[in-house]
Parts: structure tokens; sequence; C-alpha cells
């Protein structure tokens, strides 16, 4: 298992085989801290959102986990969701719900990219924070490379190191810093939040990519996509390398002419110039037509926007009610801190009556009644 990689901290390595893994999970279930990133693919160079590779590092030793090696990765799933031990990431949004696609939703979790929001460092990022928290470079040119392919390269090794082995260093100086400023308490509430953060459903994910369209033109676009994605699925390609999403519109709007233009559209896979595929696609549309004429669906999308008076009216009462308690609380947590705790999105969900303020994290809510007191502001409505 061990193997030679020049870094000049950790002992690295590589888990390839069940009996491996074991020795990893009994390595570092009895830490009370470990640093954790994931390596993934999501629609880049293949179909979905695929789990690619799992570091895990402690103070001295650093093990990367290859899951394409058809692992039973029970036994470490069982160690990541125990809550007792704390788990290190940095901008864990993506790798926590992709843990939780494939069993492992992780608890008790240590995101510094928050930390650096709420202690408005100059820069977010891993490899930034890194060199103003300690001084310490790395390289970042392979964090859009091919993942999924084996082997991995000598460069990716490394990359894949870096990301979690100066993590340990990092926790213990943000830490820190959290209880110097005070910011502890807002920070753990956030990093619990991120763990309960659903995914967002297919359906909404949709109802957001076709905003624009009539309940018909949904229904039949909607059709297309579920029909690309098929087809993606199957070649194991992402679904824009079947055809684009301006492909997708173009076949809604123009379809006989899309389709009469099919084999000299540019960004066409191979496969999906095939006869029969065109000619399954061109039935899918107007089998999709045909049903939605059917079932009466509108063809001219409702008006549920406000009008321009309406928007100005709430852009007021935020103006009114919510900035006067962001600029205040900016003076405390600073620009980046106050984008986190109150952002102008919340702010406009708030007004809007979308979200009430009972709704928000605790520390929100303190904050925002507090705050609201010293300003002598009545939340009343809000609540």
């Amino acid at each position: 298992m061990p193997m030679q990689l020049k870094h000049n901290s950790h002992k690295i390595y590589v888990v390839e085989t069940q009996a491996d893994l074991l020795l990893c999970t009994q390595t570092i279930a009895p830490l009370p801290v470990i640093a954790l990133d994931v390596e993934f693919d999501r629609n880049r160079f293949r179909y979905g959102f695929q789990l690619n590779l799992i570091q895990i590092a402690s103070e001295k030793e650093c093990f990367l986990i290859d899951p394409l090696k058809k692992l039973q990765l029970e036994p470490l799933w069982k160690v990541l969701r125990n809550a007792q031990q704390l788990k290190i990431l940095h901008a864990a949004n993506e790798d926590i719900q992709l843990l939780k696609s494939v069993g492992c939703p992780i608890q008790s979790v240590f995101d510094t990219e928050i930390a650096a929001r709420l202690l408005n460092l100059p820069f977010n990022s891993l490899q930034g924070m890194l060199s103003t928290v300690l001084g310490i470079t790395i390289e970042k040119g392979q964090q859009r490379s091919d993942w999924g392919k084996r082997p991995l390269t000598g460069q990716q090794l490394l990359y894949a190191v870096n990301d979690v082995s100066y993590l340990h260093k990092l926790y213990a100086k943000i830490l820190d810093l959290l209880q110097q400023k005070n910011l502890l308490w807002i920070f753990e509430q956030e990093c619990v939040a991120l763990t309960q953060k659903e995914a967002e459903s297919e359906e909404e994910k949709l109802k957001s990519l076709f905003n624009s369209c009539s309940e018909y033109e949904f229904f039949v676009i909607t059709s297309i996509y579920h029909f690309r994605e098929k087809i993606a699925q199957q070649l194991n390609k992402p679904p824009s390398q079947v055809f684009h999403n301006d492909v997708l519109w173009d076949l809604l709007k123009n379809p006989q002419g899309t389709l009469a233009e099919w084999l000299g559209l540019k960004g066409i896979h191979p496969y999906a110039k095939k006869e029969e595929f065109l000619e399954e696609l061109e039935t899918l549309i107007n089998n999709a037509h045909a049903l939605a004429q059917k079932k009466g669906l509108a063809k001219e999308k409702k008006f549920s926007g406000m009008t321009a008076e309406q928007r100005k009216a709430l852009q007021d009462e935020r103006d009114a009610v919510f900035m006067p308690i962001r600029n205040f609380l900016a003076q405390e947590y600073g620009e980046q801190g106050v984008t986190l705790i109150l952002s102008k999105k919340l702010m406009d969900s708030l007004v809007s009556g979308n979200l009430k303020i009972s709704q928000l994290k605790p520390y929100q809510q303190q904050l925002l009644i507090v705050t609201a007191q010293k300003l002598e502001i009545n939340l009343e409505k809000y609540n």
C-alpha cells in the first residue's frame, strides 16, 4: 500500500484493495479529526455525478482511496458517518451531496471556505487561504483534469495529497481566529446546515432550467431532455456531448427545420447522427406535441411575475427594513461575513413573504431580532 510520492509532511498510501481499505479504516477510525476531500466528474468527461477518488489525511499520513477499483466502501462510510469525528473540508457542498448520494451522509464538518467568508479573508479558495494564512504555495492545475481516467498521473496524485495534507494546520489556525473574533457559534451553525442541505430535485432543476416555457412547451422540451439523458447514460457521455442545450431549444422552437439540418449541425455526437436515432427523436417530438395537445396544456405562459410597481415597492420595503440591519451587521462582520448572514436574496425572500424569520438559522434569527431592536425596526410582519 505505501507509495513513493514526494511530499514534505505526509506518508502517502494508495488504497486499491479491500485489505488496504481495512488498514485505512483501522487507522483513521480512532482519530478525533481527519481531513477529507473527494475528486469527481459531474457531466464533464462522463455521464452523471461520479466519485473518482477519496482523500483522507491525518496529521502524518494521507490515504488516496480509489473507488473505481470496485471496493466495498461501507466500512469507510461507517467511519465517515461518525458524528464524534470532525471532518475538515474546503468548499464542501458538492462533496457532501455526492457522498450522500452513495450512502454516506457525513456529519460534524468544518468547512474552511465558510470560515474564510466569516473571517473576511481576501481569498476563499484553498490555494488562496493556504498562501494567506500559512504562507504555503500549492499548484491547482489538475483541478479540472480527468479524475476518472486510470492510471492517475503523478501530478494528479500530488494535487490530491495537497488538497488534504495542509488542512490540519489550516484548521488549527482558522479555529483560533474564529474563537478570537467570537464567530465560532455562527460558523458551527453554518456547517451543520451544510450537512442538512438537500440536493435540488430533478423537478426543481427542470423548472429552473426551463422557467420561460409555457406548460405546453415545458412538456415537450422535458420529453426531449429526458431522451437526451437516456442516450447520454447509454454512451456514458455528458448530455451536452450528445447535443448542446441550444439545440434542445431549437428542437422545441423549430423542430422541423432543426431536424432537416441535423446532419450539418456542429456539436452532435456521431451516435446521434445515425438514421435510427434521428427517426426516434422525430417520433418522440411528434408524440410529445400530440400528448401535450391531448392534455390541453396551455401554450401561453401564465404571467406570474410582479409588475414594475410591485417590484419597486418590495425593493423600497427591503431598503427601509432590512438594509439598515444589513449595514449595521456589516460594520461588525464585514462585507463577506454579512453576505453569509443576511444576503440580498435572503432579504428579498423575507420581504416577499416566501420566507419567515422563524425559518432562518438560530443565529440569523438572533442577530436580526437584536439588531432590529437596537435600530428600533419592527420585524413583527416577517415572523
